[in-house]
């Protein structure tokens, strides 16, 4: 492996993909600056069926664990790093916290750090557009999941749901993003 290009794991934010706009671009420029790059879709957010009834969310690292260990494991001669994007840059840092990183460098985008303060601000002005989207994207990814598996979940009140709190007092964060 001598002179193999160093690797970098690339994190989407809530409710991205590999196919995400920041994610292609900085995979294009790590790839012209002779790294390799991989991305990772957490469950659901690959535009592919969950086989799982469980998907991600932010206190959700062991999907994480186990790609940095594979990525570890098949590329322990070069140099690896990770990029995360706001919700998946948080999880990101809670891993590094919680053991000892197999991949020690990492960078965190926009992250929140305080998830009840974001959820608050999410509320507020035109953060409202960003948060509706982001509500309707994980609706349709939670809607999707109960039909193929029998998650408990209450979809007539998932429906009414329109802010990150009343998703939360719903009991989804387990269940969905």
């Amino acid at each position: 492996m001598a002179g193999a290009r160093p690797v970098v794991l690339v994190l989407h934010g809530l409710e991205g993909s590999s196919q995400s706009h920041d994610v292609r671009g900085l995979c294009s420029a790590l790839n012209q600056h002779e790294f390799r790059t991989r991305v990772m879709n957490y469950r659901g957010c690959s535009g592919e069926d969950n086989r799982l009834s469980r998907t991600y969310h932010a206190g959700e690292t062991n999907d994480l664990d186990h790609v940095i260990r594979w990525l570890h494991l098949h590329n322990s001669n070069v140099p690896l790093f990770a990029v995360g994007y706001s919700l998946d840059g948080n999880m990101r840092l809670k891993l590094l916290g919680q053991k000892d990183p197999e991949i020690p460098l990492a960078a965190a985008v926009s992250v929140p750090f305080e998830l009840s303060q974001c959820a608050s601000r999410l509320e507020k002005g035109l953060s409202k557009v960003y948060q509706h989207w982001l509500i309707g994207s994980m609706k349709k990814t939670a809607i999707r999941n109960t039909d193929q598996h029998d998650t408990g979940l209450d979809i007539p009140a998932l429906l009414k749901t329109r802010t990150f709190r009343e998703l939360d007092n719903l009991g989804t964060p387990p269940r969905i993003p």
